[in-house]
């Protein structure tokens, strides 16, 4: 939850600089990036967001940013009569925002993908001998949880539906696993 804040307050320092500092564009470029930067790696290194494609989207999008930034500086220095480095500013200017689209368009692409592909709800399904490899068996269950990130059924976790059992062994497990003692 604190990385609202941060973005709140990345905002507001964005804001605030062409105020703060009126009449000096070069050290405005510089605070701006400066603060884009600093969230940057703040974001890099928390991975505020669930999903690890939001995470790449963000810092991305942060990436592409201080590159706009960097061209409209340089752009703003140029001469009007230097024609060379205004066409190379405006190329540059369109790749940046080309890429923008094409990460936004990607990031869409994945998160719909992930969406609407229909899932296992459970990564493994773990059968063992109810004496001897109870406790081998629930050890396997949670290092595969922790591995994989999904859910791993246990056949003793649920003995009272033989039915359902054999219904999630049909139909909801990606992997059998039988722990023979």
């Amino acid at each position: 939850y604190f990385y609202g804040c941060v973005a709140l307050v990345r905002s507001l320092v964005i804001c605030l600089v062409p105020v703060v500092v009126r009449d000096n564009a070069p050290v405005q470029v510089i605070l701006i990036g400066g603060c884009i930067l600093c969230c940057l790696v703040l974001q890099q290194s928390t991975q505020p967001w669930r999903a690890r494609i939001a995470n790449v989207t963000d810092g991305g999008l942060s990436v592409c940013l201080i590159m706009m930034l960097f061209c409209a500086q340089i752009g703003m220095g140029s001469e009007l009569g230097v024609a060379k480095a205004s066409n190379a500013l405006g190329v540059m200017a369109t790749i940046i925002i080309l890429l923008v689209l094409l990460l936004i368009v990607v990031t869409l692409s994945i998160s719909l993908h992930e969406y609407f592909r229909p899932t296992l709800p459970y990564h493994s399904f773990i059968s063992h001998h109810k004496a001897d490899a109870s406790a081998q068996a629930r050890y396997i269950q949670l290092s595969i949880q922790t591995r994989v990130g999904r859910k791993v059924f246990l056949d003793s976790d649920d003995l009272v539906n033989l039915d359902c059992l054999f219904d999630i062994v049909r139909s909801k497990v990606g992997t059998l696993i039988v722990v023979l003692t």
